[in-house]
């Protein structure tokens, strides 16, 4: 997915990526072509070289590196799909639903599943 994040960024300014399944919760962006960069929103914990200005956004809203304890109580209390929506509207100020019933919005849907 990061090539497509990146080439779809070059293109449009901006490209956003949630990802959520049974203990995988990601929010991602790129912009300009850039790499892509997120943050593991059960965790925490940053992926790549996030804008100085969305990490201090997501620590803002709540999500310090260092685990779900690190987090701020509010984000703790959540369910892990509602602490993706909070970082997504950090760091696209939409929330996951408005971006699911938008029209002009490039989307798909990826599903995981462990081969036995």
């Amino acid at each position: 997915m990061p090539h497509l994040m990146q080439k779809i960024s070059k293109s449009s300014g901006v490209a956003y990526s949630a990802f959520y399944d049974t203990g995988n919760a990601q929010v991602f962006i790129s912009r300009d072509g850039g790499q892509q960069a997120g943050i593991d929103t059960l965790n925490g914990r940053r992926r790549g070289h996030l804008p100085k200005d969305l990490d201090s956004s997501l620590t803002d809203a709540g999500f310090r590196d260092g685990g779900l304890q690190a987090m701020s109580p509010s984000l703790r209390a959540l369910h892990d799909v509602e602490r993706l929506d909070v970082a997504f509207n950090v760091v696209s100020r939409h929330h996951l639903v408005e971006c699911i019933n938008a029209r002009g919005w490039v989307g798909g849907l990826q599903q995981s599943r462990r081969q036995p």
